[in-house]
């Protein structure tokens, strides 16, 4: 602090610095906020008030991580496993954000949204890394999720993007088929029917652990997800 005080003397932006350190150090996240947005307003291209801002992010959510572990081991509370994941996320901690969603699901398994929230990152991990666990986790747990929950679109979607992706064509025209069933009237299912609607019936069965499988070995997808129909939603 007292380095802060020689480089800015008396001045105004030294004075700032100094009050939002304190009110950080006594864990007083909204007053140092507080004083760090105004610092920015009042000198944007400040780097110590910009390094203080990442400090202090960096501070809040070691701070939510704990308090929401906390609730987790105490009462197993939903809530606090999802704002959990999501602060993961946020702070770009894949890893733990899907170790998290597994706790979940592991803890409620019930739960739609528990296995919505693991299948779409094992999704997301299987385009990233072409990983066959990847995928059947994710035809897994998003499976799950939409017979605990007849009524939601988005597991399905998900799947059929999977789908979509290694080229289970019959697999896809099939939960197309699901999609219009319970949601025929949304617009925003009706690219999804469309490009199912062209999809070869096929006459022999698929294997999906096949094709999850051969993009493993051939590093390669049939189809880029930057082609599938909802990829900007």
């Amino acid at each position: 602090m007292g380095r802060i005080l020689d480089m800015f003397g008396r001045s105004s932006l030294g004075r700032l610095i100094v009050q939002a350190q304190r009110k950080l150090a006594a864990e007083d996240f909204d007053e140092a906020k507080k004083l760090v947005e105004k610092g920015l307003t009042l000198y944007p291209d400040a780097e110590p008030l910009r390094e203080l801002d990442v400090t202090l992010r960096r501070a809040q959510a070691r701070a939510g991580i704990q308090s929401l572990k906390a609730r987790i081991e105490r009462d197993e509370d939903p809530r606090a496993y999802e704002q959990l994941i999501a602060l993961y996320l946020e702070l770009d901690l894949f890893a733990e954000a899907r170790s998290q969603s597994l706790a979940y699901a592991n803890a409620h398994p019930d739960n739609d949204s528990a296995h919505l929230l693991l299948g779409e990152m094992s999704l997301q991990a299987f385009f990233e890394g072409l990983q066959a666990r990847d995928a059947h986790v994710a035809q897994l747990r998003l499976s799950r999720a939409a017979r605990l929950n007849e009524r939601a679109v988005k597991p399905l979607l998900l799947l059929a993007e999977l789908y979509y992706c290694v080229g289970a064509e019959r697999a896809l025209r099939r939960t197309a088929d699901e999609l219009k069933e319970i949601a025929g009237n949304d617009p925003l299912i009706e690219p999804v029917i469309l490009r199912a609607g062209k999809a070869s019936a096929g006459s022999s069965p698929e294997s999906l652990d096949g094709m999850f499988e051969r993009a493993e070995l051939q590093g390669e997808l049939e189809h880029e997800p930057t082609t599938w129909p909802l990829r900007s939603r």
